[in-house]
């Protein structure tokens, strides 16, 4: 994720050196602005490339947090379930030692 980041912030910097070397060279010749035009369309669609990816990473990884904050909500029922039963299972043996003494 970190160098997903860093590849935008990359691509964004480039973006902006790109158009400041453009404004500097100014009036150099359309040959070299339209270069320079291309230049700077293409780190700009990356730059969205990049933008997409982290969102579709962020999407991915909320639906991973919610599952798994699901599997813990299960987990905590679960044993809860446990606890009861093994507190029934205790008071049964607790009554049949007592009928036992009884006979």
């Amino acid at each position: 994720m970190d160098a997903v980041r860093r590849e935008g912030a990359e691509a964004q910097q480039a973006a902006v050196a790109a158009r400041r070397a453009a404004e500097r060279r100014g009036g150099r010749g359309e040959g070299a602005r339209g270069q320079l035009a291309a230049r700077l369309a293409k780190i700009g669609d990356e730059a969205g490339d990049v933008g997409r990816r982290l969102a579709a990473e962020r999407a991915a990884r909320e639906v991973a947090e919610a599952a798994l904050a699901a599997e813990r909500d299960r987990v905590v029922a679960l044993e809860a379930d446990v606890q009861r039963r093994s507190g029934l299972a205790t008071a049964v043996r607790a009554e049949l030692e007592e009928l036992r003494a009884d006979l």
